[in-house]
């Protein structure tokens, strides 16, 4: 039985019935290396491409552009992690632990009704949201992650900060909840797209096929 295959007490089937797709938030801009390699790839890996190597010590203040073959990328910046108060680590994680870990893995999450498409925070933004099958992301790249929060956006609960420990990622057998407390599901420093992967560029409300069909 492999790693995914049960999720704590609910089984693989029922995820997938209970959430078919899975989606990604990209900048519009960004669509063209995704194209173009098939596949997404962790913040790390977008700047070991682009500058060979990946060091990363504090939180990305502001975005930045990376070139890679060709095409320019844009990583979001990490501002959520530098508010005063809305974060708490735990386990003896430091911040260039928390910041090293987020920059390792690309997320997904499994209901784009949520709140993601049409969130006041994006409104302005030019973004693409990528859908993919839940059942095809799991059969193609193995190991699937589950996180209970939105990793990289803590937010205070009722003057309580929010916590970050080393198993904020979890692999399914170590989660202790239903589909419904799946937040995000994540791949580690990459995540290969299906061939019927589809794109939004409307937030949401109409899908088309990401990659040209092969003739």
């Amino acid at each position: 039985m492999s790693s995914w295959s049960r999720l704590g007490a609910v089984d693989q089937r029922h995820f997938v019935k209970d959430k078919p797709h899975l989606f990604h938030r990209t900048p519009t801009g960004n669509l063209e290396l995704v194209k173009a390699k098939r596949r997404l790839l962790a913040a790390s890996e977008l700047i070991i491409l682009a500058e060979g190597s990946y060091r990363q010590t504090e939180p990305r203040a502001m975005g930045r552009t990376l070139s890679i073959d060709g095409h320019n990328v844009q990583l979001r910046d990490q501002a959520p992690l530098l508010v005063k108060g809305q974060l708490e680590l735990e386990g003896g994680f430091s911040m260039t632990d928390l910041v090293t870990l987020l920059d390792a893995h690309v997320y997904f999450w499994p209901d784009v009704g949520s709140g993601l498409s049409t969130s006041a925070k994006y409104r302005g933004e030019d973004f693409a949201l990528i859908r993919v099958s839940t059942w095809s992301m799991f059969k193609r790249n193995g190991t699937a992650l589950f996180c209970r929060v939105n990793s990289g956006g803590p937010r205070a609960n009722n003057g309580r900060p929010s916590r970050r420990g080393p198993d904020l990622f979890q692999q399914a057998s170590a989660f202790s909840g239903t589909v419904s407390k799946v937040e995000e599901v994540v791949f580690q420093k990459q995540a290969n797209l299906p061939d019927n992967a589809e794109v939004s560029l409307d937030g949401g409300q109409t899908f088309t096929p990401l990659f040209a069909a092969t003739p």
